[in-house]
């Protein structure tokens, strides 16, 4: 009977798949996990517990919710809580009121079941949105508490082709103006027109003695402009002065220099109308724009490519200073790109005949099958997702700015993508199959000059079955992609493709019936904030409430434990105090230990009620180890003076020495109204306490605490795949196995339990019988081993399972085993 000693000391190839369970023939079968739960895999190898999620408001309703990402620097970054008809806006850690107390909001279209179409574009202070089904709008952030939401005003364009058909003709009823009419001899409009741009120029215009420069030369085969009229020179003639003196032009736009070069009438103009009233299928009521070049009826005019006729917009994008937009109920695989730095202006020519480098553009890819586009992600080309593919849209020459003349779309891969937008990480971008049921990456391959499209769930394919329904991108600390799936399950997704960290993991959000309904990241703090919007069933009612993931946890952050945040939908409070002109001194003589009776006096300020008889206080400061002592209240003598007794004994640092860094201590909190009848965990000054039952908005505690976080408490569990650590004659595959123990090495944790199942777990022993016992024991950092309580098995997996709001890192895990062969 061999015995085996291996050692896990990566965890980062994430939860595998059951089909997957028998591959010890992979490389990564080592470093992956049979379940990984609210774990997140760190590129460096270890495994950490997620933090807990931090309640910030209730939602405005129960229904669906979309949280749309508002960044205009690093500095400056919101959340929108997009709900029914209406936006609320989130920054820094709250909700912004106006006045306090009420919530700021602005009314919205979008209906509850709009939210998941809705996709974005931001540029500076300005969010454009665009919807099939409405007209797209932008979002502009004037100050803190005020924001609009505005219909998105086009300047000329975008339209469809030309009008070719000599007998659908336009006839305004003036050139300027509102409330003129545009009459047609044959149906052209529908009552969906209401709102839609048209553009008319004109047909055959009158050549009037002196439009021309009688004196100037005109070479062959140029385009020459008078009065609002444009001509080109017959190519290859020769130069001539005026053409002949004559009153007007003839209907061929036709005529001849008096040199001999011929001349050719093009156009006179343009101007472009919005319909703002049906009458019939042959007459609407217009408001001008732009002057159009006549009153009289034309043949050249183009219809407005959006409207609600022919549908709106359903992706956008910026690329290279264009503002695009693609996709409309009638030209599903079309794309529209602005003129360049102007991001309203869609003009198909610059005079109505001239096409310039920065003039707006429009391009149909051309497909086998009419593939509609589902959204587009720029980087250094523009990737263009539609059902059944992906597509580059570039210059065709890479050292080009894009032009009107130099587009090139390319093909790429035929997976097809979902309608959710994609992220950006690095240089791939992550999108989500059309069934939603896999995740891609598509990126640039040196290596065959193309772009690739892996995809990354083929490992953890159980996990996403049930469907994606969001990605945010959290780049900063753990570089993790946070999928919610359609169920509400929140999953992670750890993503460092230059590490080869590719690893996922599922996440339960405490509480009962949780489930996520809306996830965004944001930048905050040197870090990005993932912000959730979960909805539970609360005391017999469903309530959905807006929370976040709180940062990492560094347990040399300075008040080590204190700061560990574990719980979900948590409140915290910290009664440290912060200014650091308010001060306290400990006065009295000797002794100076546990029960002495000794006065507490403010300096400068008045922090003592009448009531406080019985209430704590903790003092500390620089050079004072934490944590600090505690002293208890029992008479007050005044508002900056009361008596108290030690209940520490009091370093020489603080005897008779003025401290900033004192604390009110509590044994009640409120604020716990979202999770009314509740049972939270509590960790007070870094010690796990009994957990309570809210009540009327509030908890109370056993005993006083100056620093306390209470919420939904969740597990953590981390299990290994089956140990293959080899036999006699080959493989342990089928062969009985038995753990006598296992090290795991940890670092900064405390509170986890190790063995095989739930039926055969064992709590791992923190404390020390020489710490003591009215204080938290330290965080631990370095190996532990437990004696196996499972016997004989075929299967021989460890697993680490953390229920208490305390961290949790593991480091690696060595069980010693023997395989019987």
């Amino acid at each position: 009977m061999p015995r085996f000693a291996p050692v896990f000391t990566t965890f980062n190839a994430g939860e595998w798949s059951p089909e997957l369970h028998g591959r010890v023939d992979l490389a990564k079968y080592s470093n992956a996990c049979r379940v990984l739960r609210n774990m997140i895999p760190l590129p460096q190898g270890a495994a950490t517990r997620r933090p807990g999620t931090r309640f910030v408001a209730t939602a405005k309703e129960t229904g669906p919710v979309r949280l749309i990402p508002f960044q205009f620097s690093a500095g400056q970054a919101y959340v929108i809580e997009a709900g029914e008809q209406y936006f609320r806006f989130y920054a820094g850690d709250g909700r912004i009121e106006e006045p306090p107390g009420t919530p700021f909001e602005i009314a919205t279209p979008y209906a509850a079941e709009d939210l998941a179409g809705l996709q974005w574009a931001q540029s500076a202070d300005v969010l454009y949105l665009v919807h099939r089904g409405y007209a797209p709008r932008q979002l502009n952030r004037l100050s803190h508490t005020n924001w609009t939401l505005t219909a998105f005003e086009f300047e000329d364009g975008p339209y469809l082709d030309l009008n070719t058909d000599a007998s659908r003709t336009l006839d305004p009823s003036a050139a300027t103006g509102s409330g003129i009419t545009l009459t047609t001899l044959v149906d052209l409009f529908v009552p969906a027109h209401v709102g839609s741009v048209w553009r008319l120029e004109e047909t055959a215009g009158h050549l009037n003695y002196g439009d021309w420069e009688q004196t100037k030369s005109y070479p062959g085969g140029q385009k020459v402009k008078f009065a609002d009229r444009v001509y080109e020179t017959a190519a290859g003639g020769t130069s001539g002065t005026a053409p002949p003196l004559h009153s007007e032009g003839t209907e061929s736009d036709q005529g001849t220099h008096s040199s001999g070069v011929s001349w050719t009438y093009l156009h006179s103009g343009h101007g472009w109308v919005r319909i703002t009233a049906y009458t019939s299928a042959t007459q609407v009521t217009a408001d001008v724009l732009s002057r159009l070049p006549s009153s009289s009826a034309t043949k050249r005019w183009r219809e407005g490519a959006w409207s609600d006729h022919r549908g709106w917009p359903a992706a956008i994008g910026f690329y290279e200073d264009r503002l695009f937009f693609a996709n409309t109920a009638h030209q599903p695989q079309t794309l529209w790109g602005s003129a360049s730095g102007a991001y309203s202006d869609f003009s198909p020519t610059d005079n109505g005949i001239t096409v310039l480098d920065d003039t707006a553009m429009t391009f149909t890819i051309a497909d086998n099958e009419v593939n509609a586009i589902s959204w587009l992600s720029p980087g250094k080309v523009l990737i263009v997702g539609t059902e059944g593919g992906e597509f580059t849209v570039q210059a065709s020459n890479l050292n080009e700015a894009v032009t009107p003349g130099n587009l090139t779309v390319r093909a790429q891969s035929n997976i097809g993508c979902s309608t959710l937008p994609p992220v950006r990480a690095g240089g791939a971008t992550l999108f989500v199959q059309r069934a939603r049921r896999k995740l891609y990456e598509i990126a640039y391959r040196f290596e065959s000059d193309s772009y690739g499209a892996p995809e990354m769930t083929i490992l953890a394919s159980h996990l996403v079955r049930d469907g994606i329904a969001a990605l945010a991108f959290q780049r900063q600390p753990w570089s993790v992609l946070w999928a919610l799936r359609e169920d509400g399950l929140l999953l992670g997704f750890t993503y460092l493709r230059e590490q080869d960290v590719i690893a996922w993991h599922r996440h339960d959000l405490g509480g009962s019936d949780a489930v996520a309904i809306g996830a965004v990241a944001i930048p905050a703090d040197g870090h990005d904030r993932l912000w959730l919007a979960v909805r539970r069933q609360i005391d017999g009612q469903k309530i959905s409430t807006i929370e976040y993931l709180e940062s990492e946890f560094w347990p040399d952050s300075g008040r080590g434990i204190d700061n560990a945040f574990f719980v979900d939908s948590g409140l915290s409070y910290d009664g440290w105090n912060m200014d650091p002109a308010k001060r306290l001194t400990l006065q009295g003589g000797a002794p100076w230990t546990t029960g002495a009776v000794k006065t507490l006096v403010a300096d400068g300020h008045s922090p003592f009620l009448p009531d406080d008889a019985g209430k704590c206080f903790r003092l500390g400061g620089p050079g004072i180890a934490w944590p600090p002592v505690a002293v208890e209240i029992t008479a007050y003598n005044a508002a900056d003076n009361v008596s108290v007794r030690l209940v520490d004994d009091v370093p020489p640092a603080l005897q008779q020495q003025s401290t900033a860094g004192w604390a009110r201590m509590v044994t009640t909190l409120s604020g716990f109204a979202h999770l009314e009848g509740e049972t939270v965990q509590v960790l007070a000054d870094g010690a796990a306490h009994p957990a309570r039952t809210v009540v009327d908005g509030g908890i109370a505690l056993q005993q006083p605490a100056s620093i306390v976080h209470a919420g939904l408490g969740y597990e953590s569990r981390l299990e290994t795949l089956d140990l293959e650590a080899g036999a006699v004659d080959g493989t342990a595959i089928g062969k009985a196995k038995r753990i006598h123990r296992a090290t795991v090495r940890l670092f900064a944790s405390l509170g986890c339990a190790v063995g095989f199942d739930d039926a055969h777990l064992d709590q791992l022993a923190f404390r020390g019988s020489d710490d003591p016992m009215d204080r938290p024991p330290p965080l631990f950092t370095g190996d532990r081993t437990i004696l196996f309580p499972k016997g004989w098995d075929r299967a021989a997996r460890v697993l680490i399972v953390q229920s208490q709001p305390l961290p949790l890192t593991v480091a690696a895990i060595a069980p010693h085993l023997t395989t019987n062969g």
